[in-house]
């Protein structure tokens, strides 16, 4: 794999970018501090309670039944102190990871499975660790639950195109998904991950592990050595969790991977019936559905028609009748929805304010307060403008349902249930949030486009304004800088100086040595320069064998000292060339802004006149001359 951090590499654009999934608030601050090397738990609790829904998931993971506990723990700081800072790192990396991209603009990126699948490789990685009694099972899982997220991100960023490169590989299987996305993208999914995962602080042996996942016979880490172990359980892991959604090959090949760990065909299948036991303790801790939802073959006719034209809504239902209740979750469950409900009036505000529901379906006549009320009160919050509220009453009287529509109900259905009249109401909104969602990503690629053109003219701005040959700004950028340089002088009063340095014998260099020597000594040159300058100087080329120093703040006598040390650490300097010294004649010019002067580009030609006085004036080495 190639160094991808390199200035200008596909990973830099994308950084650019802005747009790669990345975790949020409390999440950064405590994989900041978890890459610190004293920490302490106060620290770590100190930031968790910053974010309630992030403290509350570390409570639940440390009162998860397979730790054993005997007293249930409601103190942050005992959860902290069991779970250890590797075990709350990801679970905090984890949730905050998947609770924001677990869905997206790429309509051919399964986001449910996804997560799903990196969820089954995370628990299967942490098996596999504990049962090999390796010690950093839990930093396997974060990595089993991240090997992936390369292509969460190309998903997110290029959500069109990896769509059309998802449906080419689907068309021909045989082909490799990398291969396919370096040619679109100029860079892969693994490559991805590992930088992503680098920026994240994870330690390099699961960075050189991940890189290798999809084929461990790559790394050149020696047999049984901690990495080649590390690889190969993640390798296995990977199929594991492909196993996992019941695809028989995939079990097949899992246990053909297993050999590699020493690892039987019977202890296969009982790390597999384990994966459901970890799911039921995990997945809640990750908003993830249970299993057998999660897992669902998308291409199943059955499937496939249920969700046809359909959006996954989040869904809010409201009643104090159990059976009611139920029957609208099991039916919006199947169709796909994410569903929340409330007994009453107040914890229906309590929930709408954590689950932001699209969707509110009340039921009318509940007793004390009645869903009126509750529509009222949600339509007086800014929240609650944007929600679809559906009522479900006993009866379609005129004066009851002109009743609802007033106080801020969109559409009703009459009791008892039908799950047909039931869809129908549901179109409406979910046409609504599949217009907001093309809205979305309409701006998302005017904002796209706008940051690529705005890169782009950057990128040109700066190569118009730069000598390729020394990386020095060039004349234009130079005499842009010189004017700048003077109006400010001008303004505050304060001096100005330039100095002309000129390679004399570059012309004889490349002709008697080649314009490769020549070359080499003017980028010799041009890093003396930049290294002697002052750090506030401007050292620029300004022709085939000239450089310019603009110095601000500089009297003549300061730019005289300036002068003396470029020309000293010039001379102090050889350059060689093919192992031979290289002698040539540098000569050094210097002018100061005085009254006589009306423009920066009579300093610059002061400054360029000393130069030759310099030259007629001596035949040393170095020579300096100030202008008169």
């Amino acid at each position: 794999m190639g160094n991808i951090n390199t200035p200008g590499s596909p990973i830099d654009a994308l950084r650019a970018s802005g747009r790669l999934p990345s975790p949020e608030g409390v999440a950064v601050e405590i994989l900041r501090l978890s890459s610190k090397e004293r920490v302490s738990n106060a620290e770590i609790v100190r930031v968790l309670q910053a974010d309630p829904a992030l403290a509350g998931r570390v409570l639940r993971a440390a009162n998860g039944a397979a730790l054993g506990l005997r007293q249930p723990i409601a103190s942050l700081a005992d959860a902290v102190m069991l779970l250890g800072l590797p075990l709350v790192r990801q679970i905090v990396l984890g949730f905050s990871l998947v609770s924001k991209y677990n869905n997206g603009a790429c309509e051919g990126f399964d986001y449910r499975r996804f997560w799903a699948r990196s969820l089954l490789c995370g628990l299967a990685a942490r098996r596999v660790a504990t049962h090999l009694n390796v010690a950093a099972a839990e930093e396997l899982f974060t990595c089993g639950l991240l090997s992936q997220v390369g292509k969460l991100a190309l998903a997110t960023v290029f959500p069109k195109e990896y769509e059309q490169l998802l449906l080419r590989h689907a068309a021909a299987p045989q082909a490799v998904l990398g291969v396919l996305e370096r040619e679109c993208f100029g860079i892969d999914h693994t490559e991805l991950t590992v930088a992503m995962l680098r920026d994240w602080g994870l330690p390099q042996i699961y960075l050189q592990a991940v890189g290798v996942l999809e084929a461990p016979e790559k790394t050149e880490a020696e047999e049984g050595s901690r990495l080649h172990l590390v690889a190969h359980i993640l390798h296995f892991a990977d199929a594991l969790g492909e196993a996992g959604f019941g695809d028989e090959q995939s079990a097949s090949g899992a246990k053909r991977k297993a050999i590699r760990l020493g690892l039987d065909a019977e202890t296969v299948d009982e790390l597999g019936k384990n994966l459901h036991e970890q799911w039921t303790e995990w997945a809640p801790l990750l908003e993830l559905p249970p299993l057998d939802t999660a897992l669902v073959n998308e291409d199943r006719p059955e499937v496939a028609a249920r969700r046809t034209d359909a959006v996954a809504l989040r869904v809010l239902v409201v009643g104090d009748n159990p059976a009611m209740l139920n029957v609208l979750c099991e039916l919006l469950n199947f169709a796909g929805h994410t569903v929340a409900t409330a007994r009453g009036m107040d914890e229906a505000l309590a929930v709408a304010v954590k689950s932001h529901p699209q969707l509110l379906i009340a039921d009318w006549d509940m007793p004390g307060k009645d869903g009126s009320e509750l529509c009222r009160a949600l339509r007086a919050s800014d929240m609650g403008q944007s929600i679809y509220m559906l009522i479900v009453t006993d009866s379609g009287d005129e004066d009851h349902l002109v009743q609802a529509f007033e106080a801020g109900v969109d559409d009703y259905i009459v009791k008892p249930l039908h799950p047909r009249v039931l869809t129908a109401r549901l179109r409406p909104v979910q046409r609504l949030q599949r217009l907001e969602q093309e809205r979305e990503r309409h701006v998302a690629e005017a904002c796209s486009l706008a940051a690529e053109l705005a890169l782009n003219n950057r990128r040109l701005q700066l190569t118009a304004m730069t000598d390729l040959l020394t990386g020095l700004p060039n004349r234009r950028s130079a005499l842009d800088r010189l004017e700048q340089a003077w109006a400010g002088s001008r303004s505050r009063d304060i001096p100005l100086s330039c100095i002309v340095v000129e390679v004399e014998e570059l012309r004889s260099v490349n002709q008697s040595r080649g314009h490769e020597a020549g070359d080499a000594l003017l980028r010799h040159v041009a890093a003396v320069l930049r290294q002697a300058a002052r750090q506030r100087d401007a050292v620029c080329r300004v022709g085939d064998q000239k450089f310019c120093v603009i110095c601000s703040n500089a009297s003549p006598a300061a730019a005289g000292i300036v002068a003396e040390r470029l020309r000293t650490a010039i001379s102090a300097s050889p350059f060689q060339f093919d192992a031979r010294n290289l002698h040539c004649n540098i000569s050094f010019g210097v002018a100061s802004m005085e009254a006589s002067i009306d423009s920066s580009m009579e300093l610059f030609s002061k400054a360029d006149q000393a130069v030759e006085t310099a030259k007629k004036e001596g035949h040393s080495a170095s020579r300096l001359s100030l202008a008169a």
